[in-house]
């Protein structure tokens, strides 16, 4: 977090910003794909890094558990997926699907791993064969970062890929879910016990009353 805090500074001090063609791709990106859904809805970005990593790769489950929690407090969020691995991907998208929310799912074509616990693209690009298309490796990268940094909330484990989407945003520090930071603030939209449909079926429960069956809040 203290290391957080230098790097965001040094960032603003040393005027660290992407080439302005980047950042046109970026916005006609977010126009096409987040802002065509209607303007003013909240926005979570979901930074998912699920191919090789020093630390045990964060399960699907977790984010998926905020996701659900997140989408009671803010039921017409649009969900933004950035992330090394195709699995992972499916994963939400499935989750929306069988979700009451139907969250808008969004993500960029990207050069993903398609097995989990793999190799990553980026990383590993000449074991992988894929030299040949560093430039579309390095550009997924600093899209998705940009991207991420645009969202209102994040959701987050140890990667420089949504580190820097907080230093490009540092108001976004506010409303991040980092799961891997012990100091991460602990937001009611992040539970699922704070979410109102919960708390009214637990209340319905404590009384024995009947539950409406369309009361989740899965």
């Amino acid at each position: 977090a203290a290391q957080r805090e230098t790097r965001v500074r040094l960032m603003s001090e040393l005027g660290v910003q992407p080439r302005k063609h980047w950042i046109r791709e970026a916005d006609d990106f977010w126009a096409r794909n987040v802002e065509s859904f209607g303007a003013g809805r909240p926005v979570v970005g979901v930074h998912m890094r699920a191919t090789d990593k020093a630390q045990n790769i964060l399960p699907t489950w977790m984010y998926i558990r905020t996701l659900n929690a997140f989408m009671c407090h803010f039921p017409g969020a649009i969900v933004f997926v950035a992330t090394d691995n195709e699995v992972s991907l499916k994963a939400v998208r499935q989750w929306s699907l069988r979700s009451r929310h139907r969250a808008p799912v969004v993500s960029r074509p990207a050069i993903r791993s398609r097995v989990r616990q793999s190799k990553n693209p980026g990383v590993r690009a000449h074991v992988l064969n894929l030299t040949a298309q560093a430039a579309t490796l390095g550009e997924d990268v600093l899209l998705d970062t940009l991207l991420l940094s645009r969202a209102n909330f994040l959701l987050k484990g140890r990667s420089a890929v949504a580190e820097f989407a907080l230093y490009f945003n540092p108001a976004l520090a506010a409303n991040t879910v980092d799961y891997e930071l012990s100091s991460s603030p602990q937001h009611d939209w992040a539970n699922l016990s704070r979410c109102p449909q919960e708390m009214a079926r637990r209340e319905s429960l404590r009384r024995g009353s009947p539950i409406d069956p369309h009361s989740d809040s899965g």
